[in-house]
């Protein structure tokens, strides 16, 4: 699994070499909260994501990789294809180790901004997302808001999650409901540092099984040919049983998202 993570990352790296571009207003800052600004017509982006998490009660890793092909389409709206793929390493019940990877699906994004965090009062946008796998399929929703005050932007995510997975019995549906905060400074025009905060809400029968708080700090860089953003987030505890939950999430969670402007 390191070696496949190892290739990866060296494979991001390649794709920031090899496409020259320049920094652009939805250059992104945070790499799990969103910001509400979007592609200009006819502008293209790829964007690579990696993220890792590890620690639960017994051996536990995994690696999520989503590449990313985001289109303006005029009118402050655009659009997104994903291609999405995991690999998890666990404990097996015979207590050896197991190795599972697989392509996760597809996913279609849509962004609105309806209005910009520096010309208005508050920056404002619509996200709907949908996601198509194997054996499971998901909706997604968010209220996107951010500010820019200065040198500093902060912003706020609230989201809403269906999912549906296909069991032995049928299709059973699991509801998420999260709240995403961050705030970042501006150290140079290439270097932002800040801080990302989450807060997630699993629903059963209406009821909250989980909710799982986690915030570290995040880094976002913008060289001439595109940006970088990286974010740390260990878990601190889960709210609903006040103490941190190694079955259901991870000790550890991060980040790392590239976006290439083509």
């Amino acid at each position: 699994m390191f070696a496949a993570r190892s290739a990866v990352l060296v494979s991001a790296v390649a794709i920031l070499a090899v496409f020259p571009g320049e920094s652009v207003a939805s250059d992104r800052l945070f790499a799990y909260t969103y910001q509400t600004s979007v592609l200009g017509k006819g502008d293209v982006e790829i964007e690579p994501w990696f993220t890792y998490a590890t620690g639960r009660d017994t051996t536990y890793s995994r690696l999520d990789h989503r590449l990313e092909f985001e289109l303006g389409l005029g009118g402050h709206l655009q659009t997104s294809f994903y291609f999405n793929y995991k690999t998890e390493a666990f404990e097996d019940p015979a207590g050896g180790l197991a190795l599972d990877s697989k392509f996760d699906g597809f996913s279609n994004e849509w962004k609105l901004q309806l209005s910009d965090p520096t010309a208005h009062a508050v920056g404002f946008a619509l996200y709907g997302e949908a996601t198509a796998g194997a054996d499971e399929t998901e909706l997604e929703g968010k209220l996107l808001l951010d500010k820019t005050l200065g040198s500093v932007l902060v912003a706020l995510n609230g989201v809403y999650e269906a999912g549906w997975e296909q069991t032995g019995d049928g299709a059973e549906m699991e509801q998420t409901v999260a709240a995403l905060v961050a705030a970042t400074v501006e150290v140079k025009p290439t270097f932002h540092v800040g801080l990302e905060a989450r807060e997630e809400n699993v629903l059963e029968e209406g009821e909250v099984e989980h909710a799982i708080l986690a915030a570290g700090p995040s880094l976002s860089f913008r060289p001439d040919a595109a940006w970088i953003a990286l974010t740390v987030l260990p878990q601190i505890t889960d709210l609903a049983s006040g103490e941190r939950n190694l079955d259901f999430g991870t000790k550890f969670e991060a980040r790392l998202v590239f976006g290439v402007h083509l």
